[in-house]
This record gives C-alpha cells, sequence and structure tokens, in this order.
C-alpha cells in the first residue's frame, strides 16, 4: 500500500520524536512514541511489514537500554517473525538476529548468541557484502568463539572483518582495534611473533588518532608481546648451546660425554 506525502510526513515526525527522546535517555517518552510509529505504519500501510518490524525492532532496543532483557527480546522476536513472512533476506533481520545474540551473550549463552551471529552473517553476506556491518558482524562472532575458547575459529573470522576494513576503512580506530584484537588473540595461544606484527600496525593508527584508552591498551598489549618473544628467543638460543659446543675444547668434552664405553675383556662376549 503506498502511503501519502501527509501520511509519511506524519510517520517521520513521530519516529524523529522517538529516536530523540531515545537518545535522551527519556526511555517512556520513546516506547510512547514508538507505540504511536508503529499504529501509524499499519494505519497507513500492512499490518505486517519491514516498515512495523523496524518499530518492534526499536521498542526492543529501548527495553534493552534500559535493562529489560525479557521484553527486548520478546519485541526483537516478534520483529523476526514477521520479518520471516515478509523480507527474510534484509538488513533489518539481520540487525533483528544481532540484537537478541547480543542479549544472549550477556547472559553467557553463547551458543544460542552464535547460532544467530551466523544466521545473521548469512544474510549480511548477500546483502551487504563489503560493507562495515558486515565487517563488524564478523568481529562479533570472533568475540563468541573467543569466550568459548575456540581461539583459532576466531582468529579467522577477525581477519575476514581486517580484509574488509583494510579496504573500505583505512587509517581508523575500528581497523586499530581489529588489529588490537589479533595481536591479543595470537598471544593467547603463544605466538608472540604474530601478535607483535598486529598489534604495531594497530600502534601506527592508535598514535596519530590520540585515542588514550585505545593508546593504552595496544602499548601494553605490545610491550607484553614484545617481552614473551624475547623471553623465547633467549630460550632458543639456550637451547641452541646446549647442543652446539663451539670450542674444540667444548666439542672433545662433549664426545667423552656421548662416546660409548668400551667393554672390558672380561665383559665381551666369546664368538663361537
Amino acid at each position: 500500500m503506498t502511503k501519502s506525502i501527509k501520511a509519511r510526513d506524519e510517520i517521520k515526525r513521530v519516529q524523529t520524536t522517538a529516536i530523540q527522546a531515545f537518545r535522551q535517555s527519556q526511555f517512556e517518552e520513546a516506547i510512547l512514541a514508538t507505540e504511536e510509529w508503529m499504529y501509524l505504519e499499519r494505519k497507513h500501510g500492512e499490518i505486517e511489514s519491514a516498515a512495523v518490524a523496524e518499530t518492534l525492532n526499536f521498542l526492543g532496543k529501548v527495553h534493552c537500554t534500559m535493562g529489560d532483557s525479557d521484553s527486548a527480546i520478546l519485541y526483537f522476536k516478534q520483529a523476526v517473525e514477521m520479518m520471516r513472512k515478509v523480507q527474510p533476506d534484509s538488513k533489518i533481520m539481520a540487525k533483528t538476529l544481532t540484537n537478541i545474540g547480543f542479549i544472549y551473550k550477556q547472559h553467557e549463552r553463547n551458543a544460542q548468541a552464535l547460532r544467530l551471529l551466523e544466521e545473521s552473517l548469512s544474510i549480511l553476506e548477500k546483502v551487504a557484502p563489503n560493507t562495515l556491518t558486515l565487517a563488524n558482524n564478523y568481529s562479533n562472532i570472533g568475540m563468541i568463539l573467543k569466550d568459548m575458547n575456540r581461539v583459532k575459529e576466531s582468529i579467522r573470522r577477525e581477519k575476514q572483518s581486517m580484509e574488509i576494513k583494510e579496504k573500505i576503512a583505512p587509517g581508523t580506530e575500528s581497523l586499530a582495534v581489529t588489529y588490537l584484537t589479533l595481536g591479543q588473540l595470537y598471544l593467547s595461544i603463544g605466538n608472540p611473533t604474530k601478535a607483535v606484527h598486529y598489534l604495531q600496525l594497530a600502534k601506527k593508527i592508535a598514535i596519530p588518532l590520540d585515542k588514550n584508552p585505545l593508546k593504552l591498551d595496544v602499548t601494553m598489549t605490545l610491550n607484553e608481546a614484545l617481552a614473551l618473544q624475547l623471553k623465547k628467543g633467549q630460550t632458543k638460543k639456550k637451547k641452541r648451546a646446549k647442543k652446539e659446543p663451539t670450542s674444540l675444547k667444548e666439542k672433545v668434552v662433549a664426545y667423552k660425554m656421548v662416546r660409548p664405553k668400551l667393554l672390558s675383556p672380561e665383559d665381551r662376549l666369546i664368538s663361537i
């Protein structure tokens, strides 16, 4: 159903009121305005539509911000059910699935969160390829995989996020955070060399941006990685030094330590 100009203007006015109230943390006003927004979408359009689902999604967002997770999930699920009927492959659907996933993650229901975010990912790969939305989804999945101790899979997802950000958002804080995350992941599995590589990339971006918390995180993690790299290097040198005597005297001593002991005449086997 095509909306008239007057109807579109009325909806836009109420929508703007809802968004502004939400941004100002006036949550009760935001809820009332969003409910009116939903009523107008149904009055001037369809009972079930992507526009109505968007209002349900926004109501879920408001309740989530208020700390009412149960009500938030209820609205998000209503939006998902509606979108499955009217527009299953859409950004609204992907966004709503992600929102539910985040609530599940907050409640440490990681398996359910992962399933929803992967469903969201399958949609975004079709409708929003090579976008920051897709890149952030990869990172979100990586974060959950890390919490589930599936670090190698987490690294793979973060690298997918990195590849997109390097193309469309070079030199940004978002890319620096991805480099930092990769550095932390490699450090957690005892690979300081790769950790240092990504942390140095993060540092190149973070220093000019003058983002103090980010700079502090990058600097501290980089120092930790460099210390581990140095420690591993010293350990390898010690092992080589033990295995490979350098002077002639050391070689003679080493030979005496490992050469076979000659049998005394009485110990020798008698050949028949």
